[in-house]
């Protein structure tokens, strides 16, 4: 077994980040709101978790009308959004999104060598990235082949510091290189 941390209510390892196992009991054992600071508190822990729920707010959208000022209404459509989350939170399938990364890649020449910058994209975002300087052995190269030489390495978890692309996960490299061979 791999040694694992539990921090800020996910457990860190070596396999990635997860839910911590007794938050999402929380979740799942919370008894139906009977007013409106019990629908902020569910809501909050639910909300945590947000990232691993597709379309959480679409889902949550009903809980949160309950939530606005004046009459407290708990209505059918707050009732179903509270169970499907709860059934979402216990679904391992639905706690790993299946969200594929993009390898965008740069190549700048400058008159000294150039630098290889690889953008990865996650939900259309930014999410790291890593550069790597060209020196003059590496000019003489086919670009194609040195661009697939440093996709490969970006794709291994080590490559990139801020964040990484979960191995075993597909991705797309998407190239703006017009090549020269």
């Amino acid at each position: 077994m791999s040694p694992s941390v539990v921090f800020l209510g996910f457990i860190v390892s070596s396999k990635g980040v997860e839910t911590d196992p007794e938050k999402i009991k929380a979740i799942v054992d919370w008894p139906v709101p009977t007013n409106i600071h019990e629908v902020r508190s569910f809501h909050g822990m639910a909300t945590f978790y947000r990232r691993f729920i597709r379309n959480f707010s679409s889902i949550m959208a009903p809980i949160t009308e309950c939530m606005k000022p004046g009459l407290f209404i708990w209505t059918k459509a707050a009732n179903k959004a509270f169970e499907e989350i709860k059934s979402k939170m216990v679904n391992p399938l639905s706690l790993r999104p299946e969200i594929e990364y993009v390898l965008d890649d740069q190549l700048v020449s400058t008159r000294q060598g150039g630098y290889q910058n690889f953008l990865v994209k996650w939900r259309g975002k930014p999410h790291s990235e890593n550069t790597w300087s060209t020196t003059t052995d590496f000019q003489k190269i086919n670009p194609y082949l040195y661009e697939l030489y440093q996709a490969s390495n970006s794709s291994k978890p080590s490559s990139f510091k801020p964040g990484r692309i979960d191995g075993g996960k597909p991705f797309k490299v998407y190239s703006r290189k017009k090549g020269k061979t």
